[in-house]
């Protein structure tokens, strides 16, 4: 292959040499920019005197040297190869606009003092200027920090609440949120910071840090706040609709806008995160829990009718391997009674079922007449009740018909053994007779006030005959059960 000497350019860079300034090389595609640099520049240097390892080379188009057209990689590597730091060296950098911006003003969120200290550290380890600051830091220090960082001398702060309210800062560019919050007032405190405009600022970069784990808890992201479900790294977020349709076009045709956005974060690994933001969308809906409580049906049917895809749900989110919330829209209720024959339960109508329910009571152990009786003795005007004045009375029944030679209970339980607690008894009620109770909706437990609760529904319309009735009814069932008189 024939090589051209070049001579009227070469003669330029030899001019130019050692004027202490940097040389860049233009012109055509493949008009011969890399062969003047790299091969007849660099013979000159070499019969010049110049030694081999006082010459650094490097070709970022070259997919083994794209980890340097990051700025700081490429700072790092250029000095690990000069020998002698006060050696004058030479350095060929071809393709040089592959290499990203340096740093944008950064505010760095993080969790403790402690936090922000390492990361600061971590970053100046790989060449990029950083400080913490929080209400640890001495306010001469702190403000010494941050007029630098006004100045652009300082390109990252990491902070930790001290930056969250009260401080200005129109020259950040990008924000990482690497301080998880359920707040929304938190959240855009943090923002704000950023949001404010200044000459040659464009835009607000956000880094929102959010894992498969956190969808459950669902710290604020922007995605949250605006309630935005599509994601796309590096696609924007906020921008006049016809700007988000250009954005999202590009996306879908497999390009990134980066003519818009260049943020120099390299990744070597990614992972597709779920910005599903379920709570939002469950606030129109009830819960299965609800669900059972709506209709006479028990949990453990409406979870068979589940497994047997009789009932499915609108919404269903997997918070574990084996464990889902289920959702269904508020209409279903009423469809699901009238298609399996249940009752639909309603403020209205849901002392009527209690009592129902007292009447017609189907029993394997005694529990559920001598809880209501329990819950009777103890329950006070606002249909409330000490969860362990309920255990006393619960205990008592058993235990008086030990003391009348009686059985306590037809098959083996903790009153047939003996030897139980207070803590026994009551493990016993919560699992037993109260979780029925529980499921329809008719009575809850405040496990921090121990107590025990009607619902709201039943207790403004209960009376005293309803009460005796309720009464009447247990022992009723009791002596069923039995087969006896009390």
């Amino acid at each position: 292959m024939k090589q051209y000497a070049r001579k009227q350019y070469l003669d330029q860079l030899i001019q130019k040499k050692d004027n202490g300034r940097i040389k860049v090389i233009t012109g055509l595609r493949r008009s011969g920019k890399s062969y003047l640099l790299f091969t007849l520049y660099r013979q000159y240097l070499l019969d010049s005197g110049i030694n081999e390892d006082q010459i650094v080379g490097l070709a970022l188009d070259e997919i083994d040297n794209a980890k340097y057209r990051n700025p700081f990689e490429l700072n790092k590597v250029v000095r690990e190869r000069m020998p002698d730091p006060n050696r004058r060296c030479y350095v060929f950098v071809d393709e040089i606009q592959f290499v990203s911006e340096v740093p944008k003003q950064t505010v760095v969120f993080c969790t403790s003092v402690r936090h922000a200290e390492e990361l600061s550290e971590l970053f100046r380890e790989h060449g990029i200027e950083a400080r913490s600051v929080s209400g640890k830091t001495q306010p001469q220090e702190r403000k010494r920090i941050l007029e630098k960082y006004e100045k652009g001398e300082i390109p990252i702060l990491c902070a930790c609440d001290l930056l969250n309210e009260g401080w200005d800062s129109p020259h950040t560019q990008v924000l990482f949120m690497s301080r998880p919050t359920m707040s929304k007032t938190f959240y855009m405190q943090q923002l704000g910071l950023g949001m404010r405009s200044c000459e040659g600022k464009d835009f607000l970069m956000v880094f929102d840090f959010v894992d498969n784990a956190n969808i459950f808890n669902c710290p604020y992201s922007l995605h949250r706040l605006f309630n935005t479900g599509d994601y796309h790294p590096g696609g924007l977020v906020l921008r006049p609709k016809r700007g988000i349709h250009w954005d999202n076009e590009l996306f879908q045709k497999g390009e990134k806008p980066e003519a818009l956005i260049d943020y120099p974060v390299h990744a070597l690994d990614y992972e597709v995160v779920d910005l599903f933001n379920w709570q939002e969308k469950a606030k129109g809906m009830i819960s299965q829990m609800e669900l059972v409580r709506c209709v006479s049906a028990q949990s453990e049917t409406i979870d068979r009718y589940i497994k047997e895809g009789k009932i499915v749900p609108d919404m269903e989110v997997p918070i574990s391997e084996h464990r889902s919330f289920r959702y269904f829209n508020r209409e279903h209720p009423a469809e699901y009674a009238k298609q399996f024959g249940w009752k639909l339960i309603t403020d209205t109508n849901r002392k009527e079922q209690f009592l129902q329910m007292a009447r017609e009571m189907t029993m394997s152990y005694s529990y559920k007449p001598v809880f209501i009786l329990a819950l009777l003795d103890q329950l006070n005007r606002d249909g409330e009740a000490a969860l362990s004045g309920i255990v006393d009375s619960f205990t008592e029944f058993y235990e008086s018909r030990i003391r009348l030679g009686k059985i306590p209970e037809k098959k083996p339980c903790i009153f047939t053994k003996g030897g139980y607690t207070q803590k026994d008894v009551e493990r016993l009620i919560l699992n037993m007779p109260f979780k029925r109770f529980e499921d329809m909706g008719f009575i809850s437990h405040s496990k921090y006030l121990g107590t025990v609760k009607l619902d709201r529904s039943i207790v403004h319309r209960l009376t005293d005959e309803d009460r005796q009735n309720l009464k009447t009814d247990c022992e009723k069932a009791l002596q069923r059960y039995y087969g006896e008189l009390l």
